[in-house]
């Protein structure tokens, strides 16, 4: 797996994903899924109107998108006035270290994450490496 830190003009707007990106002057998110792509589940949800650029106000509070057929997954967080956005590529995905969470305000849609994990020595264990819990990958909707 590669990690890459991106910039939200970096985001492909003409890609499918799976997932959703939460504005922060609304109270349900922008719900991605099926065969529209982000620009147009963006346009959709703001019904045609004025469509806001989240570079300030509104931004985007957080948002996972996960592109299967790129095999990539993007984690979007906005904090200390400024986002922070990481693209996850070349994803290896393990059902085994997948994990289901019920989600809040999208149709009681299950959220899928990735736990990934790090071999890091450690000194209770006399120096030996143990794995410790590294990130949580978006890995699309269950249902």
């Amino acid at each position: 797996m590669e990690v890459k830190d991106l910039d939200m003009t970096e985001i492909p707007q003409d890609e499918k994903y799976q997932g959703y990106l939460w504005p922060s002057d609304q109270n349900e998110p922008i719900v991605c899924g099926g065969n529209k792509t982000l620009k147009d589940a963006i346009s959709d949800f703001y019904n045609e109107n004025e469509i806001p650029d989240f570079k300030e106000n509104p931004f985007i509070v957080e948002g996972f998108l996960f592109n299967a057929k790129g095999n990539s997954s993007i984690t979007i967080k906005y904090a200390g006035g400024k986002y922070l956005v990481k693209e996850y590529c070349n994803l290896a995905i393990d059902n085994d270290n997948v994990r289901k969470y019920h989600s809040n305000r999208m149709d009681n849609r299950i959220l899928k994450f990735m736990q990934n994990w790090v071999s890091v020595p450690d000194d209770n264990c006399c120096g030996f490496n143990v794995l410790q819990p590294a990130e949580l990958v978006f890995v699309g909707f269950d249902n």
